[in-house]
Parts: C-alpha cells; structure tokens; sequence
C-alpha cells in the first residue's frame, strides 16, 4: 500500500497507452453506408449507419479551403447541397492523426471527391493521394478559373 501512489501514475499510463493502441489498431470497417447527417466543411461530414452510429469521415484525397480562407463557405455549400440528408456510401481507406476515418465517398454513381475537385471546390491532396482522375480534374477546373481558380493565386489550406 505504501508504494501505490507511486505505482498509480504508471498504471495510469500503461492504460491510456493500451487504449490509444487498441484504438489505433481495430479493425476499420471496409464500408460505411448511412445518411449524411452534417457537413462540416469542404471535406469533412458526419454519417449516421444503420446502427444509429455517426462517423466523421474525413474525404480521401481532397483539401477544401479552411474556414478562414477564400471560397471555404462556397465549397462547405457545394458539398452540402451534394450530399446533406442523402444515402452515401463510404469507402474506407485509413484513419488520420485525429482519428477521422478517411474514405472515398459516393452518393449513388456520382465520385464526390472527384465532383469537388472537378467544380474547383476542392484541392487534389496529391501529397496523400495520386489518383490521376483527381490530378486531371484539378488541372481542368485550373485552366477553365472556376471555383477556387477563380483567385489568381489561390492559397491552399
């Protein structure tokens, strides 16, 4: 007894390290169909499963405008009025540092991701992402200055 206190703090730890690990290590489910519930911003919602269980999902390889930053209302409207309150399906590739589940979003046929990219909404996160869909979408919605093109040199997030 006279050592617990001594002993508490490192059992504490060893705790918190299992959690964080058994966390980092469960098993990602390969899909995730539900309801958007929220959008976030320009690559960030909230899915509502069958389960009554909402993710925050992350969207692969793409990088909306911050909210301080030119045209990030116009991308978090865009992605609304894509997805908000409709069927998706999500497919998940990883989880990132703040323990988002990071996928590819369809809605029906429709590529979001490429959707966004392709109407200037969004970057192509080609440091994560070499998708050379994403990479030619880009490019075009760059030389025809729609979306974010719009500025002359748009800033990214």
């Amino acid at each position: 007894m006279k050592n617990l206190p001594q002993k508490l703090p490192a059992c504490c730890f060893l705790f918190l390290l299992l959690t964080a690990a058994s966390v980092f290590s469960a098993e990602l489910p390969k899909t995730i169909t539900g309801v958007v519930t929220r959008v976030a911003d320009g690559d960030t919602i909230y899915v509502l499963d069958k389960s009554e269980t909402e993710h925050t999902i992350r969207l692969d390889g793409i990088d909306a405008p911050e909210r301080n930053q030119d045209f990030a209302a116009q991308s978090k409207k865009y992605l609304s009025d894509l997805v908000l309150g409709e069927q998706v399906t999500v497919y998940v590739t990883k989880r990132d540092r703040n323990l988002r589940t990071v996928g590819r979003l369809w809605k029906s046929e429709m590529d979001v991701e490429y959707e966004m990219v392709a109407a200037g909404m969004a970057w192509h996160f080609d440091k994560f992402n070499n998708e050379q869909k994403l990479a030619d979408a880009r490019q075009a919605a760059g030389e025809s200055k729609i979306g974010l093109w719009v500025y002359e040199n748009p800033i990214p997030p």
